[in-house]
């Protein structure tokens, strides 16, 4: 998931909006070229994962969405209470 869908997907668990912010990569390379590169990776969609295959050797792993439902909504609430 990119940042925005997380953004998006958690403004939905907690039933308010939440804003996304993107800083711009060139806002992280002049403190840290790898930083910058990390960040820069993750915003173009980061990893990708063969998820049948995580599945057959874990199969207790779950998605975002399985994790927020079981214990997700009450952390992200409490994370975002002060907003």
């Amino acid at each position: 998931m990119t940042p925005a869908q997380i953004t998006e997907k958690i403004s939905r668990i907690i039933g308010r909006p939440i804003a996304y912010a993107e800083i711009p990569a060139d806002a992280f390379r002049e403190y840290n070229e790898i930083l910058a590169g990390v960040f820069q990776w993750y915003s173009d969609g980061g990893h990708k994962a063969d998820l049948p295959s995580v599945r057959r050797l874990l199969p207790g792993v779950t998605d975002f969405d399985t994790w927020a439902a079981q214990q997700g909504r009450e952390k992200f609430e409490a994370l975002f209470s002060g907003d």
